[in-house]
């Protein structure tokens, strides 16, 4: 298959051709940023997709032949990095939910900022537990039964759920003793 007319904005990537490179923004970032707003996101977090599918475009520049539009093919990358990022976050929230950081944002006006501050918090805590701890709950956040659990770690069922309770309260608790635990709870 010959490559498409697009072809010259991967090699302006290559090449760091500036002109090229601003048609590319100018081209593909307003529908990425259409996308990325009608799917609960911000300006500002469609540009940073948009770079980042970009930036992957970039590593890929030596050796890709594009067969399709440039703003198809950056498109389907922003997509998939976009609904990553949204998946990410709705496991992140389902495990706060669990061990009961979430109950009802209506008492909070600046949700975002607290959610933001609380994902630090839980990625320094989460880091802190075995690895049997983590696999157990990343396996759980991505909605898989304790029946699955057990195979995947050759445990019998009854036990996944008491060690998934374990390493919740595990990871409660290493939220809590946070310094900035105090900040999120007010």
């Amino acid at each position: 298959m010959s490559p498409h007319a697009d072809q010259k904005y991967i090699k302006a990537l290559c090449n760091n051709d500036a002109a090229l490179i601003n048609e590319i923004y100018d081209k593909c970032a307003t529908n990425c940023e259409q996308f990325v707003k009608k799917n609960s996101g911000s300006e500002i977090e469609a540009a940073d997709v948009f770079q980042e599918a970009i930036i992957e475009v970039y590593l890929k520049c030596k050796d890709l032949i594009l067969t399709v539009p440039i703003c198809a093919y950056i498109g389907i990358i922003y997509k998939r990095k976009w609904y990553n990022k949204l998946n990410r976050q709705k496991k992140f929230v389902r495990i706060l939910k669990d061990i009961g950081y979430i109950h009802s944002t209506v008492d909070f006006p600046d949700i975002k900022l607290r959610e933001e501050k609380m994902e630090l918090i839980f990625k320094a805590s989460f880091s802190k537990l075995d690895k049997k701890c983590k696999n157990v709950l990343n396996m759980y956040s991505e909605g898989r039964t304790g029946k699955e659990i057990g195979e995947m770690l050759n445990i019998d069922r009854n036990n996944v759920y008491k060690q998934k309770h374990d390493c919740l309260d595990r990871l409660k608790t290493y939220c809590e003793q946070h310094p900035h635990f105090i900040d999120i709870k007010q």
